[in-house]
């Protein structure tokens, strides 16, 4: 008499993703550069492709997670300079305000405070002139202090 051997299916527990977990892992990992930290790493990443496969594993409230991570990270080339977007305002305005006496600087400073923005003590034809001389003023100093554009850093994840 011949017998089978019963074999039985593998026995497989899948685990189901506990979802707060990855929400906090993924929001822990998204958050652990400053900007500054950013800034300095996009500054030392050349155009290239990367391939990615990364296991994060630890503990969060006590409980075991694991995240697994796969894709291409694109860093892209950086654009030609162009003239800086940014105008520094508060450098400008503290230069503007020096200007004045002590009673008016006051008094500009106590309006702003208020948050106000001062009236010009000029007439119209003054003010007409200021408002057409300073933006050509502004995209001049714009032109002068010219920034690159860093190229875009994009990752697409591995599809399963």
């Amino acid at each position: 008499m011949t017998t089978k051997l019963r074999t039985d299916p593998a026995h497989t527990t899948e685990v189901k993703p506990n979802t707060l977990l990855t929400a906090v892992g993924m929001t822990v990992l998204g958050k652990l550069q400053s900007e500054k930290e950013s800034k300095a790493n996009r500054a030392m990443l050349e155009p290239a492709l990367h391939k990615i496969s990364l296991a994060v594993s630890g503990t969060i409230d006590g409980k075991q997670w694991t995240h697994c991570i796969g894709g291409t990270l694109c860093i892209a080339p950086d654009g030609a300079p162009t003239a800086s977007s940014s105008t520094p305002w508060a450098e400008l305005l503290h230069s503007a305000v020096c200007v004045m006496s002590a009673t008016e600087r006051q008094a500009w400073l106590e309006e702003v405070a208020k948050g106000g923005i001062p009236e010009p003590k000029c007439g119209e034809e003054k003010s007409a002139t200021v408002s057409a001389e300073l933006e050509p003023a502004l995209k001049a100093y714009r032109a002068t202090n010219p920034v690159t554009k860093k190229g875009t850093v994009t990752f697409a994840r591995a599809t399963a």
